[in-house]
């Protein structure tokens, strides 16, 4: 039920809201908005207040200017449990979310200034696995080829020599997830209720750098130097930058205080660097005990193939680039013939020519991951100046990890004593433009074969909605507590829902101990064919009523 008595969540430096029931409505709450910029006060024309609801077309409004209060001010009557973000036009544009839950405030996401608050540090991460504070300005640092600036977030109080050291947390996709989801405010709040043991996180964004200005601006979506593309390649199941990451929380420990125990080491990432979080906790679990994959691309697969000759034409290729000895080519449209964007002659420029023997020789099908990351955005240059209709970006439709997974034998098995933990999240809206395959049937699949083979699934949550940050802020708090938990549980008093994920892990312990010999791995075509996923797809919609919002509140499952 909504609270009897407004109170005000701050949003930014200039905009906050504050909730109030709505008599007669139990079902919504009165929301005002209210932005106090002294530079913006009594201007014309008026602030316009642009609401996106997940799922529900955009709502825009103007903001009315109070005289009496000196503010831009507009209330909106929505669900107890909305989740979604707006837009004050007019000015620089911000993007704010505005997400909650039974009528509050969602707990653990916004940032309450009677909390202490952690510290952040940028420092720039070397190609050679150095990690260094700066002291100037970043706009004077000079990046080089796999450099990037990273931030560090240190916990409120943080002492260089505490015992036993701070849990470590390794975040990818690192821009957005202290931005558009400030993961250390939810830090902040957790430690301080403690929910969770204090924790260091280091955010590292996707590769950018040197700048590449003239084909790849900063109207990408990203620093200079960054495309989407880039993006995915370093993400998509890359055995380099796993093999990288690895090597970080040693060097960690030569200027932080962090954990050398993997049970306090988490990993996280969303969308396609949930993927890459996911299989380098797989491939290392000696070093990350713990992962949270929110919104996993899992439908992911490579889409540049190395053939010795071209096959028929077929609609599995229609996104696929085939590279033969003599070049690399692309189904056109009617599926029926192939052309040929690039010859043997550019690929000798670009020094591939080498790799692609080598490659045939040793039958590696998946050209995509042969290609180091200058290399793959050198490809994607030289396929974009002579006119290819796509990019080697990947392949929806192939689901290359689960696969993996299925099949056995590419990664260790899972410690009796210490198994990864792993923490699931997705949307039952998350079909990708490019998939035959949505996110949240490859997670359920997923989660599936990684019970099967004794990982812990801590969690798998189901939720209503898209692939957006606002319920990946949402879905986070509860991660977190499931990964950073307090040595002393007993003095953290929990909600519901994170007594349910203690639950859930003592289950995971007890069903492994029971469960069928590892020998006997569940495949990828059992999980398909015994009519399990479609049955939870139908008994989904039965449930909607009872457990889901259309308004996109969060209906949660934690399987074990």
């Amino acid at each position: 039920m909504a609270s009897t008595r407004p109170k005000s969540t701050e949003l930014s430096e200039f905009t906050s809201f504050s909730v109030a029931p709505i008599e007669g409505d139990s079902a919504n709450t009165r929301v005002t908005v209210t932005y106090k910029n002294p530079g913006d006060l009594n201007r014309e024309p008026p602030l316009s207040f642009k609401f996106f609801i997940s799922g529900q077309e955009p709502v825009e409004k103007p903001m009315v200017y109070s005289e009496e209060r000196k503010q831009w001010e507009l209330s909106l009557d929505v669900s107890n449990n909305v989740r979604g973000y707006f837009q004050i036009n007019g000015r620089t544009p911000q993007e704010l979310n505005l997400e909650l839950k039974d009528g509050e405030p969602y707990p653990w996401i916004y940032k309450d200034k009677s909390v202490a608050q952690g510290t952040l540090t940028r420092c720039l991460y070397k190609a050679d696995g150095s990690i260094n504070p700066l002291v100037s300005d970043t706009k004077d640092t000079t990046l080089e080829i796999g450099d990037r600036l990273v931030t560090v977030y240190l916990p409120p109080g943080y002492n260089p020599e505490r015992k036993p050291p701070y849990n470590l947390q390794i975040t990818l996709d690192g821009d957005d997830l202290y931005a558009a989801i400030p993961t250390n405010v939810t830090l902040d709040n957790l430690i301080a209720a403690k929910k969770i043991d204090p924790v260091v996180a280091v955010f590292i964004p996707p590769w950018h750098g040197p700048p590449d200005l003239e084909r790849y601006p900063t109207g990408e979506g990203g620093p200079p130097g960054y495309s989407h593309a880039m993006r995915i390649k370093e993400y998509a199941c890359n055995t380099k930058v796993a093999a990288n990451l690895v090597s970080l929380p040693a060097t960690l420990r030569e200027s932080f205080n962090v954990t050398q125990d993997p049970e306090q080491t988490v990993i996280t990432g969303i969308s396609i660097s949930g993927v890459q979080a996911l299989y380098t906790a797989l491939s290392y679990p000696d070093v990350f005990g713990n992962v949270i994959a929110q919104s996993p691309a899992l439908h992911w697969g490579p889409n540049v193939l190395l053939m010795s000759e071209l096959p028929d034409p077929d609609q599995k290729y229609m996104q696929a680039s085939i590279i033969t000895p003599d070049g690399l080519y692309q189904l056109n449209e009617n599926k029926t013939e192939y052309t040929r964007f690039l010859d043997l002659s550019d690929m000798k420029k670009l020094g591939l020519d080498e790799l692609i023997k080598e490659g045939l020789k040793k039958g590696n099908v998946s050209f995509y991951h042969a290609l180091s990351l200058a290399q793959f955005r050198e490809l994607n240059r030289a396929l974009k100046d002579n006119g290819a209709k796509f990019d080697i970006n990947g392949n929806a439709g192939s689901a290359w990890l689960p696969d993996m997974i299925s099949e056995g034998g590419h990664f260790a098995k899972p410690d009796k004593e210490k198994p990864l933990k792993v923490w699931l999240q997705s949307g039952i809206k998350q079909e990708m433009p490019m998939g035959e395959l949505d996110i949240a049937e490859q997670t359920e699949i997923t989660a599936e074969l990684l019970r099967q083979q004794k990982y812990t699934v801590a969690g798998e949550v189901i939720h209503q909605g898209g692939h957006y940050a606002t319920h990946w802020r949402c879905g986070l708090p509860d991660a977190l507590v499931a990964m950073h938990q307090p040595v002393k549980v007993a003095e953290a008093k929990l909600t519901f829902d994170e007594l349910q994920v203690q639950a859930a892990l003592s289950k995971s312990k007890a069903d492994g101990e029971a469960s069928s010999s590892l020998d006997s791995p569940l495949s990828k075509s059992e999980v398909n064919t015994s009519g399990s996923i479609q049955d939870k797809a139908k008994e989904k919609e039965k449930e909607k009523d009872s457990l889901s919002n259309p308004d996109g509140s969060t209906r949660t499952r934690r399987l074990t």
